[in-house]
Protein backbone atom coordinates (compact mmCIF):
# COMPACT_ATOMS: atom_id res chain seq x y z
CA UNK A 1 0.00 0.00 0.00
CA UNK A 2 3.11 2.19 1.00
CA UNK A 3 4.25 1.79 -2.59
CA UNK A 4 1.25 2.24 -4.50
CA UNK A 5 0.69 5.57 -2.60
CA UNK A 6 4.41 6.62 -3.05
CA UNK A 7 3.76 5.95 -6.94
CA UNK A 8 0.59 7.98 -6.55
CA UNK A 9 2.17 10.99 -5.00
CA UNK A 10 5.33 11.03 -7.48
CA UNK A 11 3.06 11.03 -10.23
CA UNK A 12 0.42 13.86 -9.23
CA UNK A 13 3.97 15.51 -8.46
CA UNK A 14 5.94 15.23 -11.74
CA UNK A 15 2.43 16.25 -13.82
CA UNK A 16 2.18 19.37 -11.30
CA UNK A 17 5.71 20.26 -12.53
CA UNK A 18 4.88 19.77 -16.12
CA UNK A 19 1.69 22.11 -16.38
CA UNK A 20 4.36 24.59 -14.19
CA UNK A 21 7.12 24.37 -16.86
CA UNK A 22 4.83 23.98 -20.25
CA UNK A 23 2.50 27.11 -19.07
CA UNK A 24 -0.58 25.02 -19.04
CA UNK A 25 -2.46 28.32 -17.30
CA UNK A 26 -1.75 30.23 -20.08
CA UNK A 27 -4.81 31.22 -22.36
CA UNK A 28 -4.23 31.42 -25.48
CA UNK A 29 -6.39 34.31 -27.15
CA UNK A 30 -9.46 33.00 -29.37
CA UNK A 31 -11.91 34.89 -31.59
CA UNK A 32 -11.83 36.60 -34.52
CA UNK A 33 -7.82 38.15 -34.63
CA UNK A 34 -7.01 41.83 -35.65
CA UNK A 35 -3.96 42.63 -36.73
CA UNK A 36 -1.91 45.83 -36.55
CA UNK A 37 0.81 46.46 -38.68
CA UNK A 38 3.53 49.44 -38.46
CA UNK A 39 6.63 50.13 -40.75
CA UNK A 40 9.91 49.61 -38.76
CA UNK A 41 13.34 51.50 -38.91
CA UNK A 42 14.93 48.29 -40.96
CA UNK A 43 12.70 48.88 -44.12
CA UNK A 44 12.68 46.15 -46.86
CA UNK A 45 9.11 45.47 -45.93
CA UNK A 46 9.97 44.63 -42.44
CA UNK A 47 6.74 45.50 -40.32
CA UNK A 48 5.60 45.51 -36.38
CA UNK A 49 3.26 42.83 -35.81
CA UNK A 50 0.70 43.15 -32.91
CA UNK A 51 -2.36 41.04 -32.93
CA UNK A 52 -5.93 41.75 -30.80
CA UNK A 53 -8.75 39.17 -30.58
CA UNK A 54 -12.53 39.93 -30.33
CA UNK A 55 -15.44 37.88 -29.50
CA UNK A 56 -16.93 36.07 -32.91
CA UNK A 57 -20.21 36.62 -31.60
CA UNK A 58 -19.82 39.99 -30.32
CA UNK A 59 -22.14 42.54 -33.00
CA UNK A 60 -18.11 44.44 -33.51
CA UNK A 61 -17.80 46.37 -36.45
CA UNK A 62 -14.38 47.35 -37.45
CA UNK A 63 -12.87 50.05 -39.34
CA UNK A 64 -9.66 49.89 -41.10
CA UNK A 65 -8.17 53.55 -40.92
CA UNK A 66 -4.69 51.99 -41.90
CA UNK A 67 -2.52 48.73 -41.23
CA UNK A 68 -1.49 50.44 -38.22
CA UNK A 69 -4.64 51.85 -36.67
CA UNK A 70 -7.92 50.20 -36.00
CA UNK A 71 -11.04 51.46 -34.48
CA UNK A 72 -13.67 48.73 -32.91
CA UNK A 73 -17.34 49.70 -32.47
CA UNK A 74 -19.85 47.75 -30.65
CA UNK A 75 -23.03 49.71 -30.99
CA UNK A 76 -25.32 47.38 -28.85
CA UNK A 77 -22.18 47.05 -25.99
CA UNK A 78 -21.88 50.99 -26.37
CA UNK A 79 -18.29 51.35 -26.96
CA UNK A 80 -15.14 52.39 -29.20
CA UNK A 81 -11.81 51.20 -29.06
CA UNK A 82 -9.18 53.14 -31.02
CA UNK A 83 -5.46 50.91 -31.17
CA UNK A 84 -2.23 52.09 -32.59
CA UNK A 85 0.96 50.87 -32.91
CA UNK A 86 4.08 53.19 -32.26
CA UNK A 87 7.75 53.20 -32.62
CA UNK A 88 9.49 56.26 -31.90
CA UNK A 89 10.99 58.27 -28.92
CA UNK A 90 8.25 59.98 -27.35
CA UNK A 91 6.80 57.10 -24.88
CA UNK A 92 8.68 58.03 -21.76
CA UNK A 93 7.98 61.40 -22.63
CA UNK A 94 4.03 60.88 -22.76
CA UNK A 95 4.52 58.60 -19.71
CA UNK A 96 5.95 61.59 -17.32
CA UNK A 97 3.65 64.37 -18.77
CA UNK A 98 0.38 62.03 -17.92
CA UNK A 99 1.60 60.81 -14.91
CA UNK A 100 1.66 64.76 -14.14
CA UNK A 101 -1.50 65.71 -15.78
CA UNK A 102 -3.77 62.77 -14.46
CA UNK A 103 -2.18 62.67 -11.05
CA UNK A 104 -4.79 60.30 -8.95
CA UNK A 105 -6.24 59.00 -12.58
CA UNK A 106 -2.93 57.67 -13.34
CA UNK A 107 -2.01 54.26 -12.80
CA UNK A 108 0.65 51.76 -13.81
CA UNK A 109 0.03 47.66 -14.08
CA UNK A 110 1.29 44.97 -15.84
CA UNK A 111 -0.63 43.81 -19.15
CA UNK A 112 0.39 40.46 -20.01
CA UNK A 113 4.00 40.51 -19.99
CA UNK A 114 4.41 44.26 -20.61
CA UNK A 115 4.77 47.44 -18.49
CA UNK A 116 1.52 49.47 -19.16
CA UNK A 117 -0.06 52.43 -18.31
CA UNK A 118 -3.75 54.05 -18.13
CA UNK A 119 -5.20 57.76 -17.78
CA UNK A 120 -8.71 57.67 -17.06
CA UNK A 121 -10.77 61.25 -18.25
CA UNK A 122 -14.29 61.59 -17.53
CA UNK A 123 -15.27 60.13 -21.16
CA UNK A 124 -12.35 57.32 -21.51
CA UNK A 125 -9.54 55.57 -20.70
CA UNK A 126 -6.24 55.88 -22.62
CA UNK A 127 -3.52 52.87 -21.58
CA UNK A 128 -0.47 52.60 -23.45
CA UNK A 129 2.21 49.34 -23.22
CA UNK A 130 5.63 49.36 -23.99
CA UNK A 131 6.52 46.42 -26.12
CA UNK A 132 10.19 46.83 -26.55
CA UNK A 133 12.88 49.22 -26.23
CA UNK A 134 14.78 49.50 -29.50
CA UNK A 135 17.34 51.78 -28.19
CA UNK A 136 18.03 54.36 -25.87
CA UNK A 137 15.71 56.59 -27.96
CA UNK A 138 13.29 54.34 -29.67
CA UNK A 139 10.65 52.19 -28.28
CA UNK A 140 7.70 50.66 -29.59
CA UNK A 141 4.27 50.57 -27.66
CA UNK A 142 0.81 50.39 -28.57
CA UNK A 143 -1.85 52.75 -27.53
CA UNK A 144 -5.52 52.05 -26.87
CA UNK A 145 -8.34 54.11 -26.29
CA UNK A 146 -11.74 53.30 -24.83
CA UNK A 147 -14.49 55.30 -25.51
CA UNK A 148 -18.32 54.93 -24.90
CA UNK A 149 -20.11 55.85 -28.38
CA UNK A 150 -22.97 57.45 -26.79
CA UNK A 151 -23.02 58.98 -23.46
CA UNK A 152 -26.84 59.01 -23.13
CA UNK A 153 -28.05 56.80 -20.15
CA UNK A 154 -24.62 55.49 -19.55
CA UNK A 155 -23.71 55.38 -15.96
CA UNK A 156 -20.04 54.59 -15.87
CA UNK A 157 -18.99 57.70 -18.37
CA UNK A 158 -16.80 55.87 -20.31
CA UNK A 159 -14.07 55.67 -17.84
CA UNK A 160 -15.64 51.91 -15.99
CA UNK A 161 -15.71 50.20 -19.73
CA UNK A 162 -11.59 48.34 -18.82
CA UNK A 163 -12.84 47.32 -15.20
CA UNK A 164 -16.79 46.51 -15.87
CA UNK A 165 -17.08 45.09 -19.29
CA UNK A 166 -15.22 41.81 -20.04
CA UNK A 167 -15.50 41.73 -23.66
CA UNK A 168 -13.62 45.39 -23.32
CA UNK A 169 -11.30 43.37 -21.00
CA UNK A 170 -10.96 40.03 -22.69
CA UNK A 171 -10.30 42.68 -26.47
CA UNK A 172 -7.48 44.73 -23.95
CA UNK A 173 -5.69 41.53 -22.37
CA UNK A 174 -5.81 39.55 -25.51
CA UNK A 175 -2.73 41.61 -26.86
CA UNK A 176 -0.49 39.73 -28.43
CA UNK A 177 2.98 41.29 -29.67
CA UNK A 178 4.57 39.33 -32.77
CA UNK A 179 7.84 41.38 -32.97
CA UNK A 180 9.08 42.23 -36.47
CA UNK A 181 8.12 40.26 -39.37
CA UNK A 182 8.24 40.11 -43.36
CA UNK A 183 6.03 40.46 -46.11
CA UNK A 184 5.59 36.52 -45.87
CA UNK A 185 4.85 37.05 -42.00
CA UNK A 186 8.16 35.83 -41.22
CA UNK A 187 9.99 36.86 -37.99
CA UNK A 188 13.00 39.35 -39.05
CA UNK A 189 16.09 39.48 -37.23
CA UNK A 190 17.12 42.92 -35.83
Amino acid sequence: MKKIISFALVMVLTVGCLFAFTGCGEKKPTGTKLSLLRDTYLGNDAKVSVDFYYPENAGIEVTDETEYRKVLKDQEENYKIEMWVSEDSTYMNNKESDKEWYEEDYKEFKLGKYDAYRCDSSRSITVKALLEEISETTLRYITIEIDPISQAGNDDSGVNFFDNNEEVKSIVNSLTYNGVIDAEGNPVEE
